[in-house]
């Protein structure tokens, strides 16, 4: 996908932008996406968010279940 543009036509822009005059991306990355990704997208001013993952605990779990 890198090289490549993603732009939506006029005709189905009001799908993505909800009332809004103009579509505005929003990129989300991951902890494990690589720097040189997340230093083009700041480079590039495009918005970023990123999403830390992390596993729920077999105890986390457990706890759940024994609270019902």
């Amino acid at each position: 996908m890198l090289g490549k543009a993603w732009s939506v036509s006029h005709s189905s822009a009001y799908r993505y932008s909800e009332g809004a005059e103009t579509i505005h991306p929003l990129f989300v990355v991951f902890d494990q996406t690589p720097e040189r990704i997340k230093k083009g997208l700041k480079g590039a001013c495009l918005p970023m968010v990123v999403q830390s993952y992390r596993p729920a605990l077999i105890d986390d779990c457990l706890e759940l279940v024994d609270q019902d």
